[in-house]
Order: C-alpha cells, then structure tokens, then sequence
C-alpha cells in the first residue's frame, strides 16, 4: 500500500504471528536498568512516550536480538508471554521493562489487548519476537515524526518484509500492516491475524516509513517449525464457527499454499475468491469490506501456482484471463504479471509468456509484493524465453539485467555462464557492465572447476578469458551485449 488513509474495515497484512499456550497472570518487572534506558531518550516530543509491545511463546532463538533492536527504537518494552517452555522468559526479564504472563485463549487479539494494558506509552509498536526494525535509530526519529504529525486517530503502516524459502529458492515478501498506533485509540479484534479497530471514530491509515524484517517464514515447507504449519489448524478451527470470514479462508489457502498442500490451497483460495463482489468498484468486497489490493492479488498469484503445481494449466491460465479482464486493482501489480509469464511458460506459449514478465518488469520494483517479480526474476525468465527463441546475445542481456538489479541471484548466474560457454560469446561480454563483480566472479570460479574436472578445456580456456576480462572491469562501464557483438 501507499500509505493513503483507508477504511479499518479493509483487510490489511497477510501475516503475522502465531503463539499459543497459557498461564496464569504473573506481571514481572525489570527495574534494573530502566531509568538507564529512559535517560537515552532525552529527546522529548510532543505525545508522550512509546512502548513496544509482544506477545511471545517459545522465542528463545530469535528474542534477545529484536529486543536489543528495540531498545534503541522505544522507551519501553512489554513482554507477554502466552506459556513458553524455553529460555524465552529469561531473555525478557534480562531485557524488557515489564514481562508478563498471560493465559492462552486461542484468541490473538485477546492477546495482544491484554498486552497493551501493561504498557505505559501513549503509542504503541506492536511487534513480533522474530521481527528486527531495520536502522533502528532513523526508525526512532520515524516513529517520534509520525506521533508529532498525525492525531490519536491515525494508524501507521510499517512494511514487513518476510523472508521465505522454497525449496532452496530463497525470497522476500513485502506487506504493510497497521502496527504503530495511539494506545487508547484502538484494540485488536479477531482470533487470528488480527487487526485494529477503533474504539470509536473513524480510523484513517498513513506510512510510517518503517521498516521491519521477519524470519518466521524463512523455513523450507516441510520443516515443522515453519509458522504456516501453526497457522492451519487454529485457522479450520475459526472458519468452522465463521464460514463466511473471507479473510480467515485467505488466510487458511495462504498457509496451505506455503507449506505445499495445493490441493487444499486451491480449494480454499477459490472458495474465497468465488466469494467477493467484483461489481461495484475497482476494489472487490467481501462480507468484512473492500478487500486490500495485497490480499486480493496474493490470493490470486497463488491460486494460479497452485494450479500449476496440481498440473492444472488451463485452469491457471482461465483464471488469470477472468481476472486480468475484470481490470480491478489486484491485476496490475507485478507479481500478478510475472505469474502470467510463468503459466505462458509452462504451456510452451511464448507470446503469452514474454507478455507476463514484460509487463512486470514496466511496473517494476515498486508494485511487488515478492521480491523479484518487478525486477530480476521476470528478467532472468526472459532470458531463458530467448534462448528459447534462439536468440543468445538478448538471453546474455536480460540475464546480465537480472544480476544488475540482484547480483547474487544465482539462477541469473549459472545461466549465464553457461550461455556464453555453450555459444562461444566470451569475446561479446567482455564489455558487459558487471555492478558487482564478487558474485559473478565467484560463479566463473566453480564453473571452472566443473569444466575442468569434466575435462572440457575449450570451456576452461572460456572461464578464463571471462575471468580475466571480470577483473578490469569497472563498477559500472556501461554498454551492451548487442554493441560488444
């Protein structure tokens, strides 16, 4: 999102955390260094102060740094936890301004309002135990400039960028979520992937430009402690008292997607999609609102993956078709194009498909919500569409575009090399324009040892010339393959 103001009622974010257990009430505080902290914060603004406030269970791996973080962030931590069994209530007590437990209720927003009564500050953070605030010292200034311009009525946005990793294909995921707020001015509502609400009023949404990095999607799909594994059960349990909570059954199709269960991914993602109106606005609604363009185009990027992955083309390609017509907001995002590239892709339609990627690289980095669909990704899918086409020197440029825009993705990489190998273009590249050359050149090294070892000394002799013309390259010398040729 924008940071423009839009109506609580709409569905914001696509995660959050999942912790359960319970324990009876014990509030613990840490008085130690306390006054310490307060004084590092002789900055005073004109609302009060802000405290940072989680609910955690079992968080010992992750805990200590994103509290250290915060401490540079916030003038006070609360921590409530939900029945941890680990060294989690330890690290807390050692750091954080008030610990606490709370009973667990299956509830989330029960939770985090529970929480918030512990805490002092008239704004809040809140924030997950594997969520680190990026730059945290320019994010305190962020915060104190958010408070001094805008009234007790206005949430901030903070942009979460979840890393993922499926199967050895590590990414990033990119969503805003309401997470800085007046104390009094709101509570959360909703058993899971909670949102705010305002106590009374209207609630208008603006950027707080922060920026916040979690790991708890960072697992491969299998590994049980991956987050969507946690999600799923609890999410049946809700949907069974509310079938009619479109974003619950997102939610559900969302997590079944992560952790490979296409099958019930489809169903609930369609289930879910067959359910909004898409009559009366560029924005569709549903039974809770207007639906965020984040969620109605994840919904849709991963219905279409989940198709394909159930050996579906057809029915992937209909469904984007229908939406693509629709022309409401959540086609013209770059993920929504990229998976058009896919699909073209993998039906052997090559028009369709260089359409997909083309059109995801015009938006660019700034409409994506995965990582690389704006920029690298939809470039390096255009070069293997090129060499495809026959065509090794405009294979060779959008494999060197990728790796210009991330030079360490390594399917970009390989490729390349192997491109100039298997068509002799050494002498064309040597003037590419390399903007990091570390990755590359380590890349030129392990293909070496491949070749050599494959006994292949006309490739050998390849890497070397690559090597060597790698090595007076400048950061940036301009240029293209097309003139080197």
């Amino acid at each position: 999102m924008d940071g423009q103001s839009r109506l609580s009622t709409e569905w914001l974010g696509t995660n959050s955390a999942v912790r359960s257990s319970g324990q009876t009430e014990n509030e613990l505080h840490d008085d130690t260094d306390t006054a310490a902290h307060r004084q590092v914060f002789d900055c005073a603004f004109e609302n009060g102060m802000i405290s940072a406030v989680l609910i955690v269970k079992d968080e010992a791996r992750v805990l200590q740094h994103t509290l250290e973080t915060l401490r540079e962030v916030v003038d006070e931590i609360v921590v409530a936890d939900t029945g941890s069994r680990d060294e989690t209530m330890t690290i807390a007590e050692s750091i954080a301004d008030v610990v606490c437990s709370i009973p667990w209720q299956q509830d989330f927003a029960s939770a985090r309002n529970q929480a918030l009564e512990k805490a002092s500050g008239d704004w809040v953070l809140s924030i997950d135990a594997d969520e680190v605030v990026r730059e945290p010292a320019a994010a305190r200034q962020l915060l104190i400039d958010f408070v001094n311009q805008h009234s007790s009525q206005t949430s901030g946005s903070v942009e979460v960028v979840s890393a993922t990793c499926q199967h050895g294909q590590r990414s990033s995921v990119r969503s805003h979520m309401q997470r800085f707020f007046h104390r009094a001015s709101v509570r959360f509502e909703g058993a899971m992937h909670e949102q705010l609400v305002p106590l009374e009023g209207h609630l208008t949404t603006a950027c707080t430009q922060l920026i916040v990095d979690h790991s708890g999607y960072a697992h491969e799909p299998d590994d049980p402690d991956h987050k969507a594994r946690r999600n799923i059960p609890l999410l049946q349990s809700l949907l069974l008292q509310q079938p009619d909570n479109e974003y619950y059954r997102f939610q559900l199709g969302q997590s079944c997607f992560t952790v490979d269960q296409h099958d019930d991914a489809a169903r609930e993602l369609t289930t879910m999609l067959n359910g909004l109106d898409y009559s009366e606005s560029d924005t569709p609604t549903g039974h809770a609102g207007p639906v965020a363009r984040e969620v109605l185009t994840t919904a849709i990027v991963s219905l279409a993956y989940a198709q394909v992955n159930r050996h579906r083309l057809d029915e992937a390609r209909a469904l984007l078709d229908q939406h693509r017509n629709m022309a409401h907001g959540g086609t013209r995002w770059a993920d929504f194009q990229h998976v058009c590239g896919h699909v073209g892709f993998m039906q052997g339609d090559i028009d369709y498909a260089k359409a997909g990627y083309q059109a995801a690289l015009e938006l660019g980095v700034a409409c994506e919500d995965v990582d690389g669909t704006g920029s690298y990704a939809s470039s390096y899918h255009l070069g293997l569409l090129a060499e495809v086409e026959g065509a090794p020197l405009t294979a060779i440029d959008h494999y060197t575009r990728a790796l210009t825009a991330r030079a360490d993705y390594d399917p970009a990489l390989d490729r390349l090399v192997d491109c100039l190998v298997e068509n002799r273009l050494d002498q064309a590249f040597a003037a590419r324009d390399i903007a990091d050359p570390a990755p590359w050149r380590e890349k030129l090294h392990y293909k070496r040892r491949h070749y050599q070892k494959a006994g292949d000394a006309s490739s050998v002799a390849i890497i070397d010339y690559l090597l060597t013309s790698t090595d007076s390259l400048p950061l940036s010398s301009g240029g293209n393959v097309a003139d080197a040729a």
